[in-house]
């Protein structure tokens, strides 16, 4: 299904049924099918339709989700299960991911201990082949080993860089590579990042009711900032490819270095438009 951008009665009264459930707006904006958390505030900010009094009255009705010791005990719980993080989260009345997480980095009346401890029931911590090629073939689509560690049935990642590090079976260098495959996952994601206008505007009503489109600074903020970091990242975890300064050292498939191939080109530029 397509990206919905636009308003409906039926999405809105979806959005805030779910936001009773105690879900937040980020995560409901998540699925692929939904606008953008930005989009339906904006129903809000113009009162579409009369949204602006149903979205109040929805977010004054969830459940709140700060810490006590019941939810911090029943979040250990479903996650000694086998459950992760982001599974156990989605459930009503549940806090999101990010505040369970303050509440282990804080070590809230105590939760860090248990909660790292929870965390490792259950998990394989045993190598297998078939972990092992789940794990590369998802880093080859670009995962970090932190999204798929929290997967179910998934080792945690000390395991994971363990198993690399000591080359269990091969894995070391099958684990080199499905990263730099990742890599490349993610430089073919900036172009697609980059090209993708589908989220760039919202609509907007005017006094008089009429509805025009304006671009969304949030969606184009968080697609620069997404492109940004991948950049970032590629940089850094492969300068010779994705660096900012010119490797002349580098060298192209035949074998031949930048060195070489500059001092070929030098002398032969007579068909080029010359600088004055």
């Amino acid at each position: 299904m397509s990206r919905a951008l636009s308003y409906t009665p039926e999405l809105a009264d979806w959005i805030c049924a779910e936001l009773v459930k105690g879900r937040t707006l980020k995560e409901i904006c998540r699925a692929p099918d939904m606008p953008r958390a930005g989009t339906v505030r904006s129903w809000a900010r113009v009162n579409r339709d009369g949204f602006a009094a149903k979205y109040a009255d929805a977010r004054a009705a969830a459940p709140k989700a700060g810490y006590s010791p019941e939810r911090a005990n029943r979040v250990c719980e479903e996650l000694a299960k086998g459950r992760t993080v982001t599974d156990v989260c989605q459930d009503q009345g549940m806090p999101s991911v990010r505040v369970v997480q303050t509440w282990a980095q804080t070590d809230r009346d105590g939760f860090a201990a248990q909660y790292h401890a929870v965390r490792k029931i259950g998990r394989p911590t045993v190598y297998s082949v078939e972990l092992a090629d789940a794990i590369c073939r998802e880093l080859s689509a670009g995962r970090s080993l932190t999204d798929i560690c929290h997967d179910a049935g998934m080792p945690d990642e000390a395991s994971v860089r363990l198993w690399a590090h000591d080359d269990r079976k091969g894995f070391g260098a099958r684990y080199r590579q499905a990263r730099q495959f990742g890599y490349e996952t993610l430089a073919d994601e900036m172009l697609d990042i980059a090209d993708d206008s589908r989220n760039d505007f919202v609509e907007r009503r005017k006094a008089n009711g009429e509805v025009t489109l304006v671009a969304d600074q949030e969606a184009i903020t968080r697609a620069r900032l997404r492109v940004e970091t991948r950049r970032w990242l590629l940089g850094r975890m492969l300068p010779k490819t994705y660096g900012d300064e010119l490797d002349v050292t580098a060298a192209d498939e035949a074998g031949h270095s930048w060195a070489d191939l500059l001092k070929a080109v030098d002398g032969r530029s007579r068909g080029l438009p010359n600088r004055k």
